[in-house]
């Protein structure tokens, strides 16, 4: 399955090229190295059109997405003006949903899909996956580094990632046959 795996770096210092081939080891090609406003941004993906800089008037977001919107001619009739319902692409439709409805703009999408929203003007990185989490997103933050991945398994690979074992998690999905969506079976993802 399509997905995106990646980090961003709010420190000074660099990433080990050892965490950096970590990533590459799942057959994706780094699509963004991106270094800006105190942040370094490095994305892979094997996806071709996953990753956008949405240019607006006082602010830029880059988009990374994945995944089926089903919803979008209800969103470019909510976002656009008539004559304005031209071809675009799904990220630009996220970043205009951003800018109109900010983070409740994950209430108006509908599909299966994974996307993270990086506003550098306020800071903010906005990890989303649909109701279901038919495509989810796992996540580790390691002080000033955040580890993200559409794959469980790519951030095991990580060295700065531990693999503590969660017991709660895990005796909760020994009696219920399952576990909160917002967890995993290790503590550090």
């Amino acid at each position: 399955m399509a997905g995106f795996e990646g980090v961003f770096n709010f420190s000074q210092e660099n990433i080990s090229k050892e965490t950096i081939h970590s990533f590459t080891k799942n057959n994706y090609r780094k699509v963004l190295s991106h270094q800006d406003k105190g942040v370094d941004i490095y994305v892979y993906s094997d996806e071709e059109n996953i990753i956008d800089w949405i240019k607006q008037e006082n602010n830029d977001y880059l988009v990374i997405f994945s995944g089926n919107v089903s919803n979008t001619s209800d969103l470019k009739r909510n976002l656009l003006k008539e004559e304005d319902n031209s071809e675009l692409s799904i990220t630009n439709l996220i970043g205009l949903a951003y800018r109109k409805w900010g983070v409740d703009c994950v209430k108006e999408f509908k599909g299966n899909y994974a996307f993270i929203i990086w506003d550098p003007k306020d800071k903010k990185i906005l990890l989303v996956s649909d109701a279901f989490a038919s495509l989810p997103i796992f996540f580790s933050l390691r002080g000033e580094l955040l580890f993200f991945s559409t794959n469980i398994n790519s951030l095991l690979k990580i060295k700065e990632i531990k693999k503590t074992l969660d017991n709660q998690s895990l005796a909760a999905f020994i009696q219920m046959e399952n576990i909160s969506y917002e967890d995993t079976f290790y503590k550090e993802i």
